[in-house]
């Protein structure tokens, strides 16, 4: 393997392990019900099968109480590089007896099953329950070719009705979706069905410039000003609403100006959605160039494509270590929600994820900074509240910049809700004047101090006046475990009266 691909893929595992988490897909809801490709999607169905939002929910309605239902319905998502799925949901019935359900993934370009069999779950609840199915890639081949698959879920032989909401797929084994061709070994100018490696179009070959093998075009005559009369490309697939980092190493035979230079576009199949346009100014040393392209607009296959038609006749154009990789940030979760603070865990997956991220508490249609430039270990931070923050229901949302300069993208995703309770009312009795926003209160049976000023001196005593604990270098919050009773803490010159 070569000096470049042995980089990027030591970058990439080191990027899987830091962040220690699956990749994540979250399926939408019923918002997006018979949309096309662009989320849950009624395939086929005989006799009384429909599909219907209900609340958050998908509702597989059966309007014949006789009758069972035959059909499925479907959502297209993107997968990494081998890997096993887990898909996890929940659902209840309205019928006497359980009802099984079958679910199989697709890979898009092959319409292959990507798990050598569907998976059996039987709906036995007539109330939300929790479910799940496991799939394993049934050939261990890799791919360089990012592909789309899809999810089936088929209900035949189903009586009355089904609800289904909180669809999440994770990827347990491999987390790597970044996509590299080195060109070491061939080219295909196909787009046949199981190619891994498809490049089209005339006049490719590989040739051996310096110690790598790299994918080389050879230009036969001139085309005049227009780059677009030739060029040369591979297919993708793509989900809706993903956007690509791309890089390769590309150098020609002569120096060939930007403004008269080679073109790169990135177009959907039918040319609908063109989300990259761009011109490479080529030098003969070989240079590394970047794109980033706009989030895709449709569930279809794409074309990197490089237009070439601007290059002098009988000169060559050189393109190694092209990469390809989906940007993502999927979710955040919120757990261990305290008084003063909670856990987030960072849910992404993609070789540009960042590993700072910026952080808002949302209030129904108000944001509240919470942080900024939060380093991520792990896959999960520890965020603190506001002190002021009152009882209700928020989410979080997370800023992800990924890329430096020309080439940022603001990467955005926003927790599920939760729920948190502001500490009970302060029973501390300030026996003071003074206007520090010094609080004093009980939690889960602990005395808590916050707000003091930095090198604070708090003082624990009794009612009678005993000193029984003094801490020295206070700053901000501090924690005391005592008996029950009725204590005076003194916070530098102010003391509270508190009942524990």
């Amino acid at each position: 393997m070569k000096k470049y691909s042995f980089i990027f893929i030591a970058l990439s595992l080191s990027i899987a392990i830091l962040n220690g988490q699956n990749q994540i897909n979250r399926f939408t809801n019923p918002t997006t019900i018979n949309a096309g490709l662009k989320g849950w999607n009624l395939e086929w169905d005989e006799g009384s099968f429909t599909l219907q939002a209900e609340d958050d929910a998908i509702k597989v309605a059966n309007s014949n109480a006789t009758e069972a239902m035959k059909g499925k319905f479907q959502q297209r998502f993107t997968t990494s590089v081998n890997g096993k799925y887990t898909l996890k949901f929940k659902a209840k019935k309205d019928a006497a007896t359980a009802q099984k359900i079958e679910i199989n993934l697709l890979a898009l370009d092959s319409w292959a099953a990507i798990s050598s069999s569907k998976s059996v779950v039987t709906v036995n609840s007539n109330e939300y329950a929790e479910y799940s199915a496991t799939f394993e890639y049934s050939t261990d081949e890799r791919t360089i070719m990012p592909h789309g698959a899809q999810v089936e879920i088929y209900v035949n032989g189903v009586t009355g009705n089904l609800w289904f909401k909180d669809f999440m797929l994770t990827e347990n084994s491999n987390n790597l979706i970044t996509y590299q061709d080195d060109f070491e070994k061939n080219i295909s100018t196909g787009t046949a069905n199981g190619e891994t490696n498809n490049w089209k179009g005339q006049r490719l070959q590989l040739s051996k410039n310096g110690e790598n093998t790299t994918l080389q075009y050879t230009q036969t005559e001139t085309m005049g000003n227009n780059p677009w009369d030739i060029s040369f490309a591979r297919y993708i697939w793509s989900m809706n609403g993903i956007r690509y980092r791309i890089q390769f190493d590309m150098s020609a035979s002569v120096n060939i100006p930007r403004d008269n230079g080679v073109g790169f576009e990135m177009l959907s199949a039918g040319g609908a959605d063109k989300i990259c346009n761009q011109y490479f100014e080529l030098t003969e040393e070989m240079q590394t160039f970047n794109v980033i392209t706009k989030a895709t607009a449709l569930c279809i296959n794409y074309e990197p494509t490089f237009y070439v038609g601007r290059i002098p006749a009988n000169e060559k154009l050189y393109v190694d270590n092209f990469m390809i990789a989906p940007i993502h940030l999927y979710n955040a979760t919120v757990s261990n929600v305290d008084y003063t603070t909670a856990d987030i865990n960072w849910l992404h997956s993609g070789y540009l994820a960042g590993d700072k991220l910026d952080i808002v508490l949302l209030d129904g249609e108000k944001e509240l900074p919470i942080a900024t430039d939060i380093e991520i270990v792990d896959g999960k931070t520890t965020i603190h509240f506001p002190q002021d923050l009152a009882t209700g229901e928020y989410r979080l949302k997370l800023v992800d910049v990924v890329g430096k300069g020309d080439f940022a993208v603001n990467n955005e995703t926003t927790s599920e809700s939760f729920q948190y309770t502001s500490p009970a009312p302060s029973t501390g009795i300030d026996m003071s004047t003074s206007k520090d926003k010094v609080e004093i209160y009980v939690a889960h049976e602990e005395i808590h101090v916050t707000g003091c000023p930095e090198n604070s001196i708090v003082r624990v005593f009794s009612s009678e006046g005993k000193m029984i604990e003094k801490r020295s270098g206070v700053s901000t919050n501090e924690t005391f475990q005592l008996e029950k009773g009725v204590y005076i803490l003194q916070v530098n010159d102010r003391n509270f009266k508190i009942a524990l």
